[in-house]
């Protein structure tokens, strides 16, 4: 079984009023420390689909070990950041009817490797429902999905997005215990709250 995380990066991060991935999480950047979950995981590679006007992070993204499609044009919405990302999927890895694809977004520096690779454990046994992990009764990322329905996200109306695949087809909610549910950062005062939890909890752990 291949698995596929798909990671839209293409954003404008208009409500930040500047490119909140490379921001600094820590010694590194969100995006960095996004990336470093999936990497720690069990999935099988990582695609990060990124703005062609964003050279910076372009050149922020060297280095690592994902594949980094930038298409011809900008990306008019998160959608079709993910339809950009499945399409190389496709030409690149030729993915079968067993494997699947995981997504959530760029701006995410609370994943954990542990969530991503329960969600993968499942879907070994049940390769049928969409898996969502749900978080102390929230729902949250990173969604899986069967390969199948890579093709559906192409045939998805203008007005519908991702997440009508998860209100409509099967899907099973993962409880995924003791992981605190990651949150993605949209604003400058949720980048300092994000800071300001993520520093108190490694004091707590330098202490313990």
């Amino acid at each position: 079984m291949q698995s596929f995380a798909v990671i839209p990066a293409a954003g404008k991060s208009r409500r930040m009023g500047q490119d909140k991935l490379s921001l600094a999480w820590g010694d590194r950047s969100i995006i960095q420390t996004t990336i470093d979950a999936w990497l720690s995981s069990q999935v099988t590679r990582i695609i990060v689909v990124v703005d062609p006007e964003n050279l910076e992070l372009i050149d922020h993204l060297n280095g690592l070990d994902i594949d980094v499609v930038v298409p011809i044009s900008s990306p008019p919405q998160m959608k079709d950041s993910v339809i950009a990302g499945l399409v190389h999927i496709k030409q690149t890895y030729g993915p079968t009817g067993k494997d699947a694809w995981l997504l959530a977004p760029a701006d995410m520096p609370g994943l954990t490797p542990a969530a991503i690779d329960q969600l993968l454990q499942e879907y070994r046994t049940d390769a049928h429902n969409i898996f969502v992990p749900e978080y102390e009764q929230q729902t949250g990322h990173p969604v899986l999905f069967p390969w199948k329905y890579a093709d559906q996200v192409q045939r998805l109306t203008a007005n519908q997005g991702i997440n009508h695949l998860t209100e409509t087809c099967p899907k099973r909610l993962i409880p995924i215990a003791g992981v605190q549910k990651p949150v993605d950062i949209d604003t400058p005062a949720e980048y300092q709250q994000a800071l300001t939890e993520h520093s108190q909890t490694n004091d707590q752990f330098k202490e313990d």
